[in-house]
């Protein structure tokens, strides 16, 4: 990047990157939320364990939760098998979700508390599991609206707020169109 407004944030990323913080990223869709997703795993001291992509967005709600938390044989219809989700298969890793603003209020609960205390139960069981991932999350939409409307639990909000990073649009850091049209 030629942009000093992303390499400043590139920078506080970094630093970021090296401690177990949740991230928040904010962008627009290609603004590069998946790529520095990765970085911030590749960067960081969890680099050897797993990274993990839930494209929350691209899920029906009624398999959210499975996705991200697992299931027990027998959870629901098609739950033929016992499932491990995303924060147990992600170890210490780390799991970026995607579009976290689609989650519904059951979903954002969880997702509290697996915040607060690492803690979840897959669905359908009652044993309790604890994750070790870091998560960076992500939406193209800021959140704070979103916690007016009531459609955004403000606790998880101020959870996750609290270190933000806001991605600017390419059609915002112009001088970085000419290297990147020279790298594709």
């Amino acid at each position: 990047t030629n942009s000093t407004q992303l390499k400043q944030m590139l920078a506080e990323l970094e630093i970021a990157a090296r401690h177990n913080v949740t991230i928040l990223l904010i962008g627009e869709t290609g603004s590069g939320k998946t790529f520095l997703s990765k970085l911030i795993h590749e960067i960081s001291p969890r680099r050897e364990a797993p990274f993990l992509h839930v494209a929350c967005g691209a899920l029906p709600s009624e398999l959210i939760e499975s996705e991200m938390f697992g299931h027990a044989k027998g959870a629901f219809t098609s739950a033929h098998v016992e499932k491990e989700g995303k924060f147990v298969a992600a170890g210490q890793g780390t799991i970026l979700l995607d579009e976290i603003d689609v989650l519904g209020p059951e979903q954002q609960v969880k997702l509290l508390r697996v915040i607060e205390t690492g803690e979840f139960e897959a669905v359908g069981s009652n044993r309790t599991l604890r994750s070790q991932a870091r998560l960076v999350v992500a939406s193209n939409l800021n959140l704070q609206p979103l916690v007016e409307q009531g459609r955004f639990r403000p606790d998880l909000y101020y959870r996750l707020n609290m270190l933000k990073f806001e991605i600017p649009p390419l059609r915002q850091r112009k001088a970085d169109i000419i290297p990147l049209a020279r790298k594709f």
